[in-house]
């Protein structure tokens, strides 16, 4: 039975293998893309020289949220070596500081793959609880990255003090410098205005930190949005105290997501031009005043 199927395994082409392989090696969508991928390299012989030398394959792998519960570092460094020069993926949303590895282990080897490697990431998934040992990130989150395209760093501990005061101290990612940057979101942090990759984002994510006109200020300057999605707990401001702001217009908009109260929603709708065939999901809510009646 096993020769029967290595030699059904062995008639495919290589370039169906690397597309089977390619299906599910996706970390962002499945958390054991890379298991699933590395059992497929020792399905046989053929599988094995068609999986291992193609590079692309492990760039795209770089999933630390499954490479945390090892003894060494020996497999994320083969991971590595097979990724050779291409563009990398790398996901840390997981709170790995707080996993039974030794922490200290597991923080020198992320920093130096990311220290190592700056210049070639392509996108980049991590919490911000990683991020509250600042010192590890200051290089090279501000240094320019010249091959990044997606960067997220979503919070697994809402309201956490410590990790909102890191944040805010990221005053200028990337030295201003991401030319390919398209996807951007990060918890308690607010982006800096003059920095020139902001006008060229597709996707952009804007939590509590902004009230709702900084939210437009930022939008304004980023013409070329096809993906917007603003959350927040408050609303911003009282109506007596809302300053005069320019309809922002977004003729590439293709997907709108609020999820405010309900005076800031109403205000972002009155003051954003929203193309025809723009999808909307609209999550509010809105204090009602409790009336008391004193009972005779």
């Amino acid at each position: 039975m096993e020769i029967s199927s290595c030699s059904a395994f062995n008639r495919l082409n290589a370039d169906v293998i690397l597309e089977i392989v390619r299906i599910n090696a996706n970390m962002f969508t499945d958390e054991d893309a890379l298991t699933t991928t590395r059992y497929a390299s020792q399905v046989c012989h053929a599988w094995r020289t068609t999986i291992v030398n193609t590079p692309l394959i492990w760039a795209r792998l770089i999933d630390l949220d499954s490479l945390h519960g090892l003894k060494s570092n020996e497999w994320g460094q083969e991971i590595i070596r097979r990724s050779g020069t291409e563009l990398l993926w790398i996901k840390a949303a997981n709170d790995w500081t707080r996993l039974s590895r030794p922490i200290a282990e597991q923080r020198l080897f992320f920093r130096k793959i990311i220290a190592e490697n700056w210049d070639r990431i392509q996108k980049l998934i991590i919490s911000t609880l990683v991020l509250v040992h600042r010192e590890m990130w200051k290089v090279p989150l501000c240094h320019p990255a010249p091959t990044l395209e997606k960067f997220r760093i979503h919070s697994s501990d809402r309201g956490h003090s410590k990790t909102v005061a890191v944040m805010h101290q990221f005053t200028d990612l990337f030295s201003g410098y991401a030319p390919r940057l398209r996807d951007f979101s990060a918890d308690y942090h607010k982006i800096n205005l003059n920095a020139r990759w902001l006008r060229n984002l597709r996707s952009i994510q804007l939590d509590m930190v902004y009230n709702i006109f900084e939210c437009l200020k930022v939008l304004s300057h980023a013409y070329d949005l096809e993906d917007i999605k603003i959350t927040g707990k408050t609303a911003s401001q009282s109506e007596s105290q809302t300053p005069p702001h320019p309809v922002v217009d977004l003729p590439k908009l293709k997907r709108l997501h609020l999820s405010r109260h309900f005076d800031d929603i109403n205000f972002i709708l009155d003051h954003l031009v929203v193309p025809h065939g723009c999808s909307m999901s609209l999550h509010t809510w809105r204090e009602v005043p409790i009336h008391r009646h004193d009972q005779a």
